[in-house]
């Protein structure tokens, strides 16, 4: 499948933005920046901006003028899966939507679920666990603190 790449918009013939979330001057890929969110971003001319949003810019358009506040969401829950076909402008409340429904049909069973916890009791690393379960650290990091799956207890 071939990577379709856009300029972003107000820095046009500077950057562009490709379809899979990447971002590149004239000369070369740029490096990103991973937030505590799990969101990327990356700078351009000094200005720091959250690849999602320029992917929505440039693939889809301008964030819509609404009543309700707008903002990006991601369909899968993943803040680091910048792919066009992973994002939308919506509201706040489609958004929270999203994590409920995200959250109900849960990423692991409750047998991996316990394996996680038990692991993490004995010092299992959460980037090898994320890495072994093919999801973001955050996930990890949500069972450990009990934010999601509470109520499986090992």
């Amino acid at each position: 499948m071939t990577t379709l790449w856009k300029d972003i918009p107000g820095y046009e013939g500077l950057y562009q933005v490709s379809d899979a979330g990447s971002v590149r001057s004239r000369k070369r890929l740029l490096s990103h920046t991973k937030q505590r969110s799990g969101h990327i971003s990356v700078k351009l001319t000094r200005v720091t901006h959250y690849v999602h949003a320029l992917v929505l810019l440039a693939f889809v358009g301008p964030k819509p003028i609404s009543d309700a506040r707008v903002e990006c969401r991601h369909l899968d829950g993943n803040p680091a899966n910048n792919h066009v076909h992973n994002l939308k402008w919506g509201t706040v409340q489609e958004n929270r939507k999203d994590r409920q429904r995200l959250h109900e049909v849960g990423v692991f069973s409750a047998s991996q679920v316990r394996d996680i916890k038990i692991r993490l009791r004995e010092n299992s690393q959460i980037k090898i666990l994320a890495a072994e379960y093919g999801v973001d650290r955050h996930t990890i990091s949500n069972i450990k603190n009990g934010k999601t799956y509470a109520h499986i207890v090992v």
